[in-house]
């Protein structure tokens, strides 16, 4: 949820309030190493409260991502900071530069948990060096967990008929939603929820596995043709969960055709 937090401008003293959107992904491994650390260890020493042979005494700190459109490195840059001080960067800027830009228009800027790493002490000629981990999840995680903290949030179906059912995945999303990627943990939030629950095999308990890829058969496909297990296309699912997705390199909607000899799988149980 966005609220003030108090956050210091850069090296300066002065004090800048700003709103946030602290995110806070479900998954347990959005877990982003930050970048170029190296090069701030001395920021990192001040932010840590020192140095023990179990590492930093403060582990747990609020980032803040700070874009910087004239880095004369790269005008994608995204800057993180810890304490008002900067520690590193974030990598894959440029894929986090619309969720940046969207915050920027709602008046926020984009926060998460950070964990020091290393920091450890062995003695005056053992010091370990500190790294930085962010709890942020993917590009469009983040855009859509943005968008559920404004008045844009995305609003899906739970009339279509797999409410309460397993639901599999095979193969490698290819739509997109705004323009974004759908990457696999988001389709699998999406399902979860329209109110599904997503199993990362197929059984006979399954009663849906969705094929990102429709030209080719996986070993999941072939279990749920065995099972009996009606196989959907991507872009199909998501319309039937009102999902306005974009089939990447195709149209909104655009039908996607499958094999012949899998024709089977879409008959229901």
């Amino acid at each position: 949820m966005g609220f003030l937090r108090r956050v210091f401008g850069g090296p300066s003293p002065h004090l800048v309030e700003f709103p946030v959107w602290i995110l806070k992904p479900d998954r347990a491994d959005a877990i982003i190493n930050v970048v170029g650390e190296s090069f701030h260890q001395d920021a990192l020493l001040v932010i840590s409260g020192g140095r023990t042979p179990r590492g930093p005494v403060e582990r747990g700190h609020l980032a803040v991502l700070f874009p910087e459109p004239d880095n004369k490195y790269d005008p994608n840059a995204i800057a993180v900071r810890l304490d008002g001080l900067a520690v590193g960067y974030l990598p894959r800027a440029a894929a986090y530069q619309p969720v940046i830009e969207y915050a920027i228009s709602k008046g926020r800027k984009i926060a998460c948990n950070a964990e020091l790493t290393g920091g450890r002490y062995e003695g005056p000629k053992d010091k370990g060096s500190f790294g930085v981990k962010l709890r942020l999840g993917s590009p469009m995680e983040c855009m859509i967990e943005c968008s559920d903290n404004s008045d844009d949030a995305l609003q899906v179906r739970r009339d279509h008929p797999w409410v309460g059912q397993l639901v599999a995945f095979t193969g490698t999303p290819r739509c997109t939603l705004g323009g974004m990627e759908i990457d696999r943990p988001v389709a699998e939030m999406l399902a979860t929820r329209a109110g599904m629950n997503v199993h990362p095999r197929v059984t006979k308990h399954v009663r849906l596995l969705v094929a990102f890829d429709p030209s080719t058969t996986s070993e999941k496909e072939r279990k749920a043709l065995a099972y009996g297990v009606p196989v959907v296309p991507e872009l199909e699912f998501r319309t039937a969960i009102g999902v306005p997705v974009t089939l990447a390199g195709g149209s909104r909607g655009a039908p996607q055709e499958r094999p012949a000899p899998r024709s089977r799988s879409h008959r229901s149980r």
